[in-house]
């Protein structure tokens, strides 16, 4: 017996990514910092499995979650921008939900039971940011 099954042999094809964040040092309350993603918005392979080519093609959405409360869905990996109102230290995690289809033996059928999903996360530390003072 294999040691895992079919759908799981494809869902390990899937690439993983990685977080980048600009800058790299760390936020300052009140100015953006800017987060991406290494995943690529659209994936596709071929691969044999038990003996038969199956075709995957998978497109992805972008959940991110700041670690302030706010969160944001994007359907592109395009860079993100994100204010912090307070200093301190935070967890940003990127949800990459893929959903598709997968074909075999001339047939496409939509890949059931739910997104396959991957989850990373970056520690971005929010410094105290300049001050308006006021008369």
């Amino acid at each position: 017996m294999p040691d895992t099954f079919a759908s799981d042999q494809l869902t390990q094809l899937i690439p993983s990514a990685q977080i980048a964040a600009t800058p790299s040092q760390g936020a300052v309350t009140g100015i953006p910092l800017y987060l991406s993603t290494t995943a690529p918005a659209l994936f596709t392979t071929t691969s044999t499995l038990l003996g038969v080519a199956v075709g995957l093609s998978l497109h992805s959405t972008f959940i991110w979650s700041f670690g302030d409360g706010q969160t944001s869905t994007m359907s592109e990996p395009s860079p993100i921008a994100h204010t912090y109102a307070k200093p301190g230290n935070y967890i940003t995690s990127l949800t990459v939900s893929w959903g598709g289809t997968w074909s075999a033996g001339g047939y496409t059928y939509d890949v059931l039971g739910g997104a396959i999903t991957q989850q990373y996360q970056r520690a971005i530390t929010v410094h105290q940011g300049p001050t308006a003072f006021h008369k």
